[in-house]
């Protein structure tokens, strides 16, 4: 949902394995201003050091950029995303 201009989602809760033991992961991701601006923020939360990924999508389902894949430490985290695909062309809307 939003809340004055800013998109929050947060998923179900997943449950990831360490150890053979079962840990619960969540995320928070909070995205300002409207996704549909030149530059976008997006601040997330990890539960865990470990290997993350953030990508965009569009409603087809296709990724259409890659923003973080690599391993990062337990904490928020915020990156900007200037609205490009990962050739660097700017994304456009699905009609």
């Amino acid at each position: 949902g939003t809340d004055n201009g800013v998109y929050r989602y947060t998923p179900d809760p997943v449950t990831t394995t360490v150890d053979d033991e079962p840990v619960p992961a969540a995320i928070a991701l909070t995205v300002s201003p409207n996704p549909f601006n030149p530059a976008t923020t997006i601040g997330f939360t990890i539960p865990a050091d470990g290997p993350a990924t953030l990508a965009v999508y569009n409603l087809a389902g296709q990724r259409v950029r890659t923003l973080v894949d690599e391993p990062m430490s337990a904490g928020s985290h915020t990156i900007v995303w200037d609205g490009t695909d990962n050739s660097h062309q700017p994304v456009r809307r699905l009609d």
